[in-house]
């Protein structure tokens, strides 16, 4: 682009978040090694309507060439797949009519819903213990069971510690295909092994190693 150029874009076609790779970065502080804005832990800060971002200087050529993405390697963010889990570390905090209400039902994202954490509606998930643990850490992709049943879907800006009861975990694989997901959208899970998700976060690897050979 040039200067005085405007970027538009127009209506959503599929998915929920777009991305614009900014050659050399926005000049904004780093935090923990990244330019990344996080409004719910104050770092950064919203944008706002004619807000301008100044771009890092950088020394290497700008490219001539235009790469278009192959359409082999374009993300569907429109199929139904289930999203995949793995079982998490309070299993047994479920009856096993709970687990099975799980990954038999679909439950809708609900509009509260932010990069925090997909809240859900749907058929409430049968605790056996209660939902309250210890405090322990969490990590991205994980589901939580409160009180009243209703899955807890933890995004990219989750907490790192919470108390409710974990019953599974979002296959890495498939984080992003979540995190494009729309509030109103329904989702349904299915259950896999730990091997299998090895397994398909290899292959996902190996595709991307093959992407970044044709972008070369």
């Amino acid at each position: 682009m040039k200067g005085g150029e405007v970027l538009q874009f127009r209506k959503r076609q599929a998915g929920l978040r777009a991305y614009v790779a900014i050659q050399g970065g926005f000049d904004v502080p780093r935090v923990l090694g990244s330019r990344s804005t996080f409004v719910r832990g104050r770092i950064g800060t919203a944008l706002r309507k004619e807000e301008m971002l100044r771009v890092c200087t950088f020394d290497s050529e700008v490219p001539k060439n235009v790469l278009t993405l192959p359409q082999e390697y374009r993300p569907d963010f429109n199929r139904a797949d289930p999203i995949r889990l793995l079982m998490g570390p309070q299993e047994d905090y479920f009856t096993s009519q709970g687990i099975a209400t799980l990954f038999n039902s679909t439950y809708r994202i609900d509009p509260r819903s932010d990069r925090q954490a997909f809240l859900t509606e749907g058929p409430a998930i049968e605790i056996a213990k209660g939902p309250d643990i210890i405090t322990d850490p969490i990590a991205p992709g994980a589901i939580q069971v409160p009180g009243d049943g209703k899955p807890i879907i933890l995004l990219r800006d989750a907490q790192v510690t919470g108390g409710y009861a974990k019953i599974a975990i979002v296959a890495r694989v498939d984080m992003d295909r979540l995190g494009q997901m729309m509030p109103g959208d329904e989702i349904r899970f299915q259950r896999i092994s730990r091997h299998t998700a090895i397994d398909l976060l290899m292959e996902e690897k190996h595709r991307l190693d093959k992407l970044r050979e044709l972008l070369r």
